[in-house]
């Protein structure tokens, strides 16, 4: 399998910082797990495609 290079759609950039965390439903019955990566170029958000 082919490995991607992850580009930042606003700038291009291709430096990124990964925070890791959990994200709680509403009523607090499920908790999502979640990576947010950033642009450490222009702080744009995304999540993780894995």
């Amino acid at each position: 399998m082919e490995r991607r290079q992850l580009v930042c759609p606003l700038c291009g950039g291709t430096d990124f910082k990964v925070e890791e965390g959990k994200i709680d439903s509403k009523w607090g019955f499920t908790a999502h797990k979640v990576k947010i990566i950033i642009c450490r170029n222009c702080g744009y958000l995304t999540s993780s495609p894995y």
